[in-house]
């Protein structure tokens, strides 16, 4: 046999080889972008928790209701839920002194695997004509 006849059938290798290394190629690009987009939802939830704590604190503050003044020092009261959308979150409020409240918010979002919690921990004090005054915050997200 001369030099073709020791080749032959050598193309449908090169063929083989060739689809072997673009499908590991397309496997990996998939993993990738499966990978950047369960980052992206998780980001979301994230963001829609922390988002949920901020509206939930800032309605509380804006709502305030001065007959929470009778509350007894030391009992924690769960204030509302909230849900809007796919967040939601809860209000509780301890009262420290007279004039002092510890106001404690927590957002909640996600559906399934991706989902997010952040804890909002403001001091809220009373001004001179009875509105809540923004002392000090914390933020804690909870995963």
């Amino acid at each position: 046999m001369g030099w073709c006849g020791q080749r032959r059938g050598i193309a449908l290798v090169l063929v083989l080889v060739a689809m072997l290394l673009l499908s590991v190629v397309a496997t990996g690009a998939f993993c990738q972008a499966l990978q950047h987009f369960r980052a992206g939802v998780g980001e979301v939830a994230q963001l829609r928790a922390l988002l949920a704590a901020e509206s939930g604190l800032e309605h509380t503050l804006a709502g305030w209701d001065p007959s929470w003044s009778v509350d007894p020092i030391g009992q924690p009261v769960l204030r509302e839920a909230l849900r809007v959308g796919l967040a939601a979150d809860t209000v509780r409020s301890i009262r420290l002194a007279p004039a002092q409240w510890l106001v404690a918010v927590g957002g909640y979002s996600g559906v399934g695997s991706s989902h997010a919690r952040y804890r909002i921990a403001a001091l809220v004090a009373l001004d001179s004509l009875g509105r809540p005054v923004l002392a000090k915050r914390g933020l804690t997200p909870l995963w």
